[in-house]
């Protein structure tokens, strides 16, 4: 493949992750007082209950952040013999069903933080689909493991995994 290729769509995919990543911390930072408070809505007897849910519910979304790290997914889901198109497939196919599993949490999370969890989904697919695409349609699933560990290392805040277990980690704190 050529370098200056992959240099170009490095920096596209950074420039788009950078804007997202701004736009996800305007978000949260102008929408952290408006969020789902459900101890405003319940009785005192039904607070102790709905925060144990709660609190649940954080556990579960910190550990599907965790769960979508795209270097956690290049590690756990590679199979000697895959191609690239068959590894993209596989990820991709992960992401969404770590999400689905997931998707019920949304009922005890402030909906700003819900927003965080579908687009770290997306970003991650749409990262995973672009490298993808940069390589050789031929290639093994271990090339496309490289580009992406190779992009990750040459943009370490390029995911929003990270912000988004910070986000989840803060609201889960308020409710102890």
């Amino acid at each position: 493949m050529d370098y200056s290729k992959l240099e170009a769509i490095n920096w596209g995919l950074s420039i788009a992750l950078i804007v997202l990543g701004g736009l996800f911390a305007w978000y949260i930072i102008k929408n952290k007082d408006t969020g789902y408070r459900p101890e405003a809505y319940a009785d005192n007897s039904g607070t102790r209950e709905t925060r144990q849910l709660q609190l649940g519910a954080y556990e579960r979304l910190a550990l599907l952040s965790e769960r979508l790290k795209l270097e956690n997914l290049v590690s756990s889901l590679y199979q000697n013999g895959y191609s690239a198109k068959d590894m993209q497939q596989v990820m991709i196919q992960s992401i969404r069903q770590e999400y689905a599993h997931n998707i019920t949490q949304q009922i005890y999370v402030s909906a700003s933080i819900w927003n965080a969890i579908e687009k770290m989904k997306d970003q991650n697919i749409f990262i995973i689909s672009q490298l993808a695409n940069s390589i050789p349609q031929d290639a093994a699933a271990m090339d496309l493991n490289k580009t992406i560990i190779e992009f990750l290392m040459a943009n370490p805040e390029a995911t929003m995994n990270k912000l988004v277990t910070e986000a989840v980690q803060f609201e889960a704190k308020k409710l102890l």
